[in-house]
């Protein structure tokens, strides 16, 4: 015995509301409580070494410092670390080398290097080893100063 026409028209009404409830349930709250989340917008971070007393050092990171200052939105914290020089020369070239193979692959040695990469505010703070994370490496003094002439902002 089947049921009339309109009981078999509700039923079928019925379970598909559950099953479209149960499924929108299911993943909104997979969502909120399995999906990375990123809580901080994602920004671009400059980050410059040298030595301290070399003057492509320092005007290198005055730059860094005046584009992540002029364009906040774009730009999160300027990172710059400046060296002794004999400390420079001997050990951190070739750890800049080691943590960014592009300078390698382009033989640069000289002071400073300047790279960017995409950052979280103070990502650097909470764990310094993300500094070599997904690095574009820019180059020297002269090579960030074409890099930054070359951006579509600075150009306004």
């Amino acid at each position: 015995m089947s049921l009339p026409l309109d009981r078999q028209i509700a039923r079928v009404a019925f379970w598909t509301t559950v099953t479209l409830a149960t499924y929108f349930v299911g993943t909104t709250v997979y969502s909120l409580l399995f999906a990375a989340k990123d809580p901080q917008p994602r920004q671009l971070c400059l980050h410059v070494e040298g030595f301290t007393n070399c003057p492509y050092f320092q005007r290198s990171a005055q730059l860094a410092k005046a584009v992540s200052d002029a364009d906040t939105d774009a730009f999160g914290e300027a990172s710059t670390v400046g060296w002794t020089r004999d400390d420079w020369q001997a050990t951190r070239k070739a750890a800049l080398w080691a943590n960014i193979p592009a300078a390698k692959v382009r033989g640069h040695t000289t002071s400073p290097f300047v790279w960017v990469r995409e950052c979280s505010p103070g990502d650097v703070k909470k764990d310094a080893s993300v500094a070599f994370e997904k690095v574009h490496f820019i180059g020297g003094n002269d090579d960030f100063h074409e890099w930054n002439d070359e951006r579509p902002s600075a150009k306004k």
